[in-house]
């Protein structure tokens, strides 16, 4: 059998182009948009939602910002120079010892007590008054005249007459070298005043038993 003729074949391809034509001038109708034989500018009002959007992006940077240290609230406290007395082969040794600017008479005293530093050690100086055998109850200054409180039995913890009076010394030493004010000292105890010996190993002359600076002079170390 022969085939189709060759005009009957380019009838049915023309047919076929038409029909394609045809469904995609429908698609064009059915979106709203006729098509055109030239192209032309479109007013923006009229482009879909969305197709004339430029797409930007955001780049968001950390940085790390460095912690400032705290700054420090601690005070300095002012010192002073304050002089005290040790010993140092029976005779007494001038020291000046850094102190609060608002130490008072006991503070001062209480540096009598503390244990040498390894510097004085090594200057084999030393207290004859520690804090383990005297405690002084407290100080008053009237009228010029300081007045050392100690405990019951200073006597009996230091038994050695040398040793109390190198004790008597320092204090009387230390406390009538704070300035002016202070000319002499007496020490009692439970509120009664007590002999203590001066340099010379006698007993004080006065009533109240009252010692001076002049009175122990005799056992400052030489060129001190």
């Amino acid at each position: 059998m022969n085939g189709p003729s060759v005009p009957a074949r380019r009838t049915r391809r023309a047919l076929a182009v038409l029909g394609a034509v045809g469904v995609v001038a429908t698609g064009a109708w059915a979106c709203g948009v006729s098509p055109e034989d030239t192209p032309r500018t479109v007013g923006e009002d009229r482009i879909p939602f969305g197709l004339n959007e430029t797409s930007t992006s955001t780049t968001t940077t950390t940085s790390t910002v460095p912690l400032t240290p705290p700054t420090s609230t601690a005070t300095t406290v002012p010192l002073q120079t304050a002089r005290i007395y040790l010993v140092r082969d029976g005779r007494l040794v001038p020291v000046d010892r850094p102190t609060p600017l608002e130490a008072g008479l006991s503070e001062v005293i209480a540096e009598l007590q503390e244990v040498p530093t390894r510097d004085e050690r090594q200057d084999r100086l030393r207290t004859a008054l520690p804090a383990s055998a005297v405690t002084v109850l407290g100080i008053s200054n009237r009228g010029g005249t300081a007045t050392v409180d100690l405990s019951p039995g200073f006597q009996q913890l230091l038994p050695s007459p040398t040793e109390q009076q190198l004790a008597a010394a320092q204090l009387v030493m230390t406390l009538t070298d704070r300035g002016p004010g202070i000319g002499r000292v007496r020490f009692t105890v439970d509120g009664n005043a007590v002999s203590v010996p001066r340099g010379d190993g006698s007993a004080p002359q006065q009533p109240d038993q009252s010692v001076s600076r002049d009175d122990y002079l005799s056992l400052l170390e030489p060129n001190s």
